[in-house]
């Protein structure tokens, strides 16, 4: 499967047409970038706004495709802010280098850097996905963009950064299955170990159970659950690694009533 494919399947998973509001960040890089406006022009219903990174040096969208794009395209911080508030998630289809270092140094030198600050600070769900900046992607490595040890750490070392900010890291791969539109179990669903979801209001859920309040449930969130319970918003996204893992972990997946 082609990297547009995998894009295509988590902005399908990320951008579910429900009421949830998103903030799109999007910047120039090597990997892919035309594949992200590619996909999001095919989604004319979401309700998203976009904030591009057009600083000087990046290599520029296509502007007749930027153009085919329904998004509110943000362009000044106020607004920005303004989107960030009223905003359910905050998405970074592709984080380059750069915005990974900027945003770990606290640089805020331009809209996209500081709208990316401004929804950390505002405790903001986001996901970035690494494939962008990781010295390790095969783009990169054919680039010869990859064989410095010292400079691959740092930039390691500000993805860990992020992490502490509570930016969730994915990879592409991990959306390498199609999730079940709009991205939840469909009622009655159960897999080995997973419950459909709890009918019960979210005051009876077990006292013991693990609860993830987030909206994207990554395999980082379910790495350290031993076992037991897990219950979740009723319309969370569980990415397939996730999922996986509760499944051989036999965990019992509760999604609740709002």
């Amino acid at each position: 499967m082609n990297a547009e494919a995998l894009i295509r399947q988590m902005l399908e998973s990320l951008l579910p047409a429900l009421s949830r509001r998103v903030v799109v960040f999007l910047s120039g890089g090597t990997v892919n970038e035309g594949c992200v406006a590619r996909v999001l022009a095919d989604y004319p219903l979401y309700r998203y706004s976009l904030v591009i990174d057009d600083s000087p040096g990046l290599p520029m969208l296509d502007e007749k495709l930027l153009s085919q794009l329904s998004a509110s395209r943000l362009t000044e911080l106020a607004e920005i802010e303004q989107a960030l508030r009223e905003a359910e998630l905050v998405l970074i289809p592709l984080a380059t280098r750069g915005a990974l270092s900027k945003i770990a140094l606290g640089i805020t030198d331009s809209p996209l850097t500081a709208g990316i600050a401004a929804a950390i600070m505002l405790r903001k769900e986001i996901v970035a996905v690494r494939d962008g900046y990781d010295p390790l992607h095969a783009v990169q490595a054919a680039a010869g963009m990859g064989g410095n040890a010292a400079y691959n750490g740092m930039l390691l070392g500000y993805e860990r950064t992020l992490q502490d900010f509570g930016v969730k890291v994915v990879t592409l791969a991990e959306f390498r299955e199609t999730l079940s539109p709009p991205g939840l179990l469909p009622e009655g669903y159960a897999a080995a170990g997973i419950s459909p979801g709890s009918e019960r209001a979210a005051a009876l859920n077990p006292p013991d159970a693990i609860h993830l309040p987030d909206s994207v449930i990554t395999l980082a969130d379910v790495q350290h659950i031993p076992g037991g319970t897990l219950s979740t918003r009723e319309d969370a996204i569980i990415t397939p690694l996730a999922r996986e893992l509760l499944e051989a972990r036999r965990i019992e997946l509760r999604f609740l009533k709002k």
